[in-house]
């Protein structure tokens, strides 16, 4: 007999920690206030007694995250905050960055464009904290696909990347970028 009530005071234990407490309004259908254990709370609307539809959900690490909910997960459109003063803003699917979004560096950089699973991937515009800007196509957060690095000192490299490595034939300026097509054209004609 000790060893059973012994065994359900530890599932007692172990299930309170586990579980959110609605600390106020509706959390069944509504809007209401989960607190959790461990420190993270969430306020916003409820469904069924799950979070689904809009709320603000702060992390006990200081991350927090304000938009849409569906099902109990961080799931459509909204604003992600890091701790360091990081950012991003745009679509979620359950829980990762996925679609189109802009994320803020602390540096002071950006990116804006397309992501897959958390990472930069598709077409997208990354703008550096000292001016320089790369547009084109990413994969797995690199610079991946055509694309054009354009630098402050207006030169720029336009061409194919891998692995953000560029691969392209030729580093223009951009007087030369004006030059070239004539250049080709002329060294092609018979004299």
């Amino acid at each position: 007999m000790r060893q059973i009530i012994f065994f359900l005071l530890i599932i007692l234990a172990v299930t309170t920690d586990l579980f959110p407490e609605c600390i106020s309004g509706n959390c069944e259908n509504g809007n209401g206030v989960y607190a959790y254990p461990n420190g993270d709370s969430y306020s916003g609307n409820f469904r069924n007694s799950q979070i689904h539809g809009n709320g603000i959900y702060t992390f006990a690490n200081r991350e927090k995250y304000v938009g849409t909910f569906t099902n109990d997960r961080i799931h459509g459109y909204g604003t992600y905050l890091y701790p360091g003063n990081e950012k991003y803003i745009g679509d979620i699917q359950f829980g990762t960055m996925h679609g189109k979004g802009v994320f803020y560096f602390a540096n002071g950089s950006r990116y804006e464009g397309q992501f897959f699973k958390g990472k930069k991937h598709g077409r997208g515009i990354y703008y550096f904290v000292n001016g320089d800007r790369f547009d084109g196509e990413w994969m797995n957060d690199m610079k991946h696909g055509y694309g054009i690095l354009y630098s402050n000192d207006s030169e720029y490299k336009k061409g194919n990347w891998k692995n953000n490595t560029f691969i392209g034939l030729k580093k223009l300026t951009d007087d030369e970028a004006g030059k070239e097509t004539k250049d080709k054209k002329e060294s092609q004609d018979p004299k």
